[in-house]
């Protein structure tokens, strides 16, 4: 009889322990997804915005920046272990794009804008995904597992 009850006790942890790896193998896949959905218009994005830049007559330190962090982003790649890097370099991007562009109300950014509107709608679909990961990596019993399977919180989006 106790040797009935230790092996249960066992295979309910087991099961336990499976459907905890099975959820958060779940949620850090369409995290991943997420993120590669937004990418996808970074990428659209960063070569519209090569072309607005060389659209620009002027010789500005701005777009000279803008240039070299486009360049940076790009060469990060997609790898897991560079994703919070991307984010918080693409932020900067947004921010001096923004700048660049509020000077030189000139140049016709209407895809630009589209694609932006795109990108900042797969950000905040990226950012609650990963927060649900988060919240699932947090509570016990998966935190356990997560620890297991070396799944880690990721950076979100500033939008």
């Amino acid at each position: 009889m106790v040797l009935f009850s230790i092996v249960s006790l066992f295979l309910l942890v087991l099961i336990l322990y499976c459907c905890c790896c099975f959820i958060l193998i779940l949620k850090n896949n369409t995290v991943i997804k997420a993120f590669n959905d937004v990418d996808t218009l970074l990428k659209k994005r960063y070569a519209i915005l090569l072309d607005i830049v060389n659209g620009i007559k002027s010789d500005s330190e701005l777009k000279e920046e803008i240039i070299k962090l486009r360049t940076e982003v790009i060469l990060l790649g997609t790898k897991r272990e560079n994703i919070d890097r991307r984010i918080a370099l693409d932020c900067e991007l947004a921010k001096k794009t923004a700048e660049l562009l509020k000077d030189n109300s000139l140049i016709d950014i209407g895809e630009y804008s589209k694609i932006n509107q795109d990108v900042v709608q797969s950000q905040k679909i990226y950012n609650a995904k990963a927060e649900n990961l988060k919240h699932a990596i947090l509570v016990f019993p998966t935190s356990f597992a997560a620890r297991l399977l070396r799944i880690k919180t990721l950076d979100l989006f500033r939008i």
